[in-house]
């Protein structure tokens, strides 16, 4: 496997400003299992009201698939006139409280998953993270008029209770953030995940 560390560019003084703080690492990607866009919600809203600064880039080259996912661009009259490109970032965050966290947010990458789990994981590591945490939404055949329903899933599974009896075991295609917490579940660090119960007809 080719080195992580060459998946990202840091900024030395907000990793430094870390030193000691045992960070959350809160990850929402885009793109699968983000039903009704629930982790597009999450990110935007946390980053529009807690202070943030990035603390990490990802090259995004290496790990989208531009064929599968094309940026937005908009022609104006006899011309391109801008694009919205993609960005893997990694941002240091600070709650109302001043304490600080890390979110790690954009596309889910379309390949290279083990070499950027390592990566991720070798951040949270260095970091001394406490907490690896996830929320995504699913479609599911549950009306809007009810509350939404809420499951949890962990690597801990002292930190996933009350889910309803009728989910037991299934087999279902993998996502990244999934990936993640199982790679961490296996480096003893705790990963928790959230998952919200969406209408299909919203999905």
């Amino acid at each position: 496997m080719i080195d992580p560390r060459l998946l990202y560019t840091f900024n030395p003084e907000v990793w430094s400003s870390l030193d000691g703080k045992r960070p959350v690492l809160i990850h929402l990607f885009e793109g699968y299992v983000d039903a009704a866009a629930v982790n597009r919600s999450l990110s935007g809203h946390i980053l529009e009201h807690c202070e943030h600064e990035v603390l990490a880039e990802f090259d995004h080259d290496q790990l989208h698939d531009y064929r599968s996912r094309r940026p937005q661009m908009v022609f104006d009259t006899n011309s391109w006139v801008s694009m919205n490109d993609f960005s893997l970032l990694l941002h240091k965050v600070t709650d109302a409280h001043g304490v600080p966290f890390l979110l790690l947010t954009g596309p889910e990458p379309d390949s290279q998953w083990r070499r950027m789990a390592h990566a991720v994981l070798g951040i949270a590591e260095r970091l001394d993270s406490s907490l690896l945490l996830t929320g995504s939404g699913v479609p599911m055949a549950v009306p809007h008029t009810r509350p939404t329903m809420v499951t949890s899933h962990s690597t801990d599974p002292k930190l996933a209770t009350g889910n309803p009896l009728w989910i037991d075991r299934i087999q279902i295609p993998g996502s990244f953030s999934a990936m993640l917490e199982f790679r961490a579940g296996q480096t003893g660090l705790t990963g928790l995940g959230f998952v919200a119960h969406v209408p299909h007809y919203l999905a």
